[in-house]
C-alpha cells in the first residue's frame, strides 16, 4: 500500500510542477481512487471470512488510449476477464449474479 501511495505522490507532484492536469494525469488520479476502493473490499470481504481475491483493473480494463474519453476495447477485456476472473467453484455467488466474463450469463444458484 506504500508503494501505491508513493506513486500517488509522485504524481501529484508532477501535476504541480506542470502547474495543470492532463487527461492522462486525470485518468490516473482517477484510477487511484479505483484502485484503493478494491482493495479496500477485497479486504473487507476476507476479514468477514467471504472468499476473495484483488484483481488490479488495469491488467483486466484495456481502452484505445484516448485519454479522457477512452473507449474500452470489448473483445479484449472479455479475453482477459475470463483468463483472470474465472470464478472459483467454491466461492458463494448470490442468486441471479451476472458473469461479465461469460457474456453476462447467470450464475447457477448454490443450494
Amino acid at each position: 500500500m506504500d508503494a501505491l501511495f508513493e506513486d500517488l505522490r509522485q504524481l501529484l507532484r508532477s501535476v504541480r510542477i506542470l502547474g495543470e492536469g492532463t487527461p492522462r494525469s486525470g485518468d490516473a488520479l482517477l484510477a487511484f481512487g479505483e484502485i484503493l476502493s478494491s482493495r479496500i473490499v477485497a479486504a473487507a470481504f476476507l476479514d468477514r471470512g467471504i472468499p476473495a481475491r484483488l484483481v488490479d483493473a488495469r491488467e483486466v480494463m484495456i481502452t484505445d488510449g484516448m485519454h479522457g474519453r477512452a473507449e474500452p476495447d470489448l473483445d479484449e477485456i472479455a479475453a482477459r476477464g475470463r483468463r483472470l476472473l474465472m470464478v472459483d467453484s467454491s466461492a458463494p455467488r448470490g442468486k441471479g449474479t451476472r458473469r461479465p466474463w461469460d457474456g453476462g450469463a447467470r450464475t447457477p444458484r448454490r443450494r
